[in-house]
């Protein structure tokens, strides 16, 4: 993505698939991460190094430099034997496999041969991958429905995917035809029915059809959602409402997106938990692991 200031091991990127009553992430206060229910108790003992959020019922948790891919009862699925291993969408997730990219299944198991030079994760049936230094789209099958054409775009999302024509941004649909003009100096993806555009210098919001939502006025500007997007003003970032407004002052040097009415955010070198108030959750003093 082009919003590069955004904490990138913790935000849930537009296009994942996080399932209601999955636990979430919390970094305990001597480091170590487990994951937490709606009520801010354990329901996964902190014994991870890291631990990201659960997207399409797996999350891949490190220990000691290996990740292991869990279900949402803490249960290993399969240990990564892969260089790299993204986000799971639909049922697979990108790999890299030797010097090339390919799919994986939830058992672990190779379900599209490695082919690509790089590889993202499925949404809406079809995932953007990297052929000859080209981008395109692929559907499960593997077969490329949209051809690997265009130098620069982003996930296809909410039946829309950002490409860049001649310099400038705009939206096509899934059979490859420009729905929304390139006219645009940056975009990103739509997430909560809304994206992320830059125009003379400044973010704001369109939706789908390419219509301001939210006047470009932020530095910079995340992804929604759970109906939250950052934003970042003077240098510093907070968080708005779908109506634009402010609700998290802007105050943190580093954010997260907002996943189950949370988000990590960084002041200085220290790391914290908010909630959708921007209130600091401290370690949770209960326990359902037990």
């Amino acid at each position: 993505m082009r919003v590069l200031v955004v904490l990138s091991l913790l935000v849930t990127l537009a296009g994942t698939t996080a399932f209601a009553g999955d636990p979430y992430p919390f970094q305990r206060s001597d480091g170590k991460w487990g994951y937490v229910d709606d009520n801010h108790c354990w329901v996964i003992e902190p014994q991870f190094d890291y631990a990201p959020p659960f997207s399409d019922g797996l999350a891949g948790v490190e220990i000691d430099s290996k990740t292991y891919f869990i279900d949402s009862s803490g249960a290993v699925q399969f240990v990564s034997n892969f260089g790299q291993v993204g986000t799971f969408g639909e049922g697979l997730a990108p790999a890299k496999i030797g010097v090339k990219w390919g799919f994986i299944d939830k058992s672990g198991a190779i379900a599209i041969n490695p082919q690509f030079e790089d590889a993202f994760s499925f949404n809406d049936g079809i995932a953007d991958v990297q052929v000859g230094g080209k981008l395109g789209f692929i559907e499960k099958a593997a077969a490329v429905v949209i051809g690997t054409k265009f130098n620069r775009l982003i996930n296809f999302n909410n039946g829309r995917a950002p490409v860049q024509i001649d310099g400038k941004w705009g939206f096509i649909d899934g059979s490859g035809a420009v729905v929304v003009k390139a006219h645009f100096d940056d975009l990103g993806s739509l997430s909560d029915g809304l994206a992320s555009v830059l125009i003379d210098g400044k973010w704001g919001f369109i939706d789908r059809n390419g219509l301001e939502v939210i006047k470009p006025q932020f530095e910079n500007a995340a992804y929604f959602h759970d109906g939250i997007a950052a934003v970042q003003i003077v240098n510093k970032w907070g968080f708005i409402d779908r109506a634009g407004s402010l609700i998290i002052k802007s105050q943190f040097d580093s954010v997260g997106g907002f996943d189950n009415d949370r988000s990590v955010v960084q002041t200085g070198d220290k790391w914290f938990t908010i909630d959708r108030s921007g209130n600091i959750l401290l370690d949770p003093t209960c326990d359902h692991t037990r």
